[in-house]
């Protein structure tokens, strides 16, 4: 071998491993970090003191309070969410995902994912804190408490 090819191949073969430890941090990296990225939600910062005068009263208008009748609604108790402690949600923004129900009485858990029927009554949505089951076009929802079980009924 002469000078001049033994001067080229210790640069090449340097450039080379340092491609190759390049590539290998690239895919470590790639295989670790997230694959979706962060969604940025702008917020209205400001606040202008004209949205807070009151420009009725300037002309003379006066400003009438609206009375509303406040509904009470009456919670039924419903034997087969009683019987029910929601344990889990695993939810996705699609809606999709799937659910941990234990029942008290025989202490069985049962994995339901969205679409599944259970007793009767078909998972129709998960959210990040409560299910909705339906059966009879009435909808029945189970909220996840560590405390206290919640649950009402919402009609179409």
């Amino acid at each position: 071998m002469n000078i001049n090819f033994n001067f080229v191949s210790k640069y090449v073969f340097t450039l080379m491993f340092l491609f190759l430890v390049s590539y290998i941090l690239n895919i470590i990296l790639f295989l670790i970090l997230p694959k979706v990225g962060v969604d940025y939600i702008i917020e209205n910062r400001y606040r202008f003191a004209f949205r807070d005068y009151d420009y009725l009263s300037t002309f003379g208008f006066k400003n009438t309070q609206i009375k509303t009748k406040q509904v009470v609604t009456k919670q039924k108790i419903y034997p087969f969410l009683s019987k029910l402690e929601l344990n889990a949600i695993y939810s996705k923004r699609n809606g999709l995902g799937w659910i941990v129900l234990k029942e008290k009485s025989t202490k069985k858990s049962h994995i339901l994912a969205l679409n599944d029927s259970f007793k009767g009554y078909q998972l129709k949505k998960i959210d990040k804190l409560l299910v909705i089951f339906v059966k009879d076009k009435i909808e029945y929802k189970l909220e996840i408490n560590k405390d206290k079980l919640k649950y009402k009924v919402m009609k179409r």
